[in-house]
């Protein structure tokens, strides 16, 4: 997440956490805006540590492993999304087309499904 508090997103607007209050789950380091988030955080992890291990939802249909931008993102069912975007592609775009056009549940399915084949192992 680039050093943004993960309960950031869950608010509405992503912010740079402190390296000072801090707390690494699953060998990610994660930063917070306050403590109170850090234990918010530390209370409940899965509810608030990103889809797909921070890494970009829209890459994730392809089964790739792709940096983020930390300011593209949505929160969904209470699960931040994180996208990529470059000077001419930006993937949040192409994610919320393509879910108007086929359903966001489908394409998280579709993620979810590479995901867990990534983490599978051989």
């Amino acid at each position: 997440m680039k050093g943004y508090d993960p309960i950031s997103y869950h608010e509405g607007e992503p912010r740079k956490g402190l390296a000072s209050i801090s707390l690494t789950h699953k060998n990610t380091l994660y930063n917070f805006v306050s403590q109170e988030n850090r234990n918010r955080f530390e209370n409940n992890p899965s509810r608030y540590e990103p889809a797909y291990g921070g890494w970009c939802a829209w890459a994730m249909l392809e089964g790739d492993k792709v940096d983020i931008n930390p300011k593209r993102y949505r929160v969904v069912n209470n699960k931040t999304y994180l996208f990529y975007d470059t000077f001419f592609v930006n993937t949040l775009k192409k994610w919320n087309r393509l879910a108007s056009e086929e359903s966001e549940a489908n394409l998280i399915r579709r993620a979810d499904e590479q995901w867990n084949r990534i983490n599978s192992g051989p």
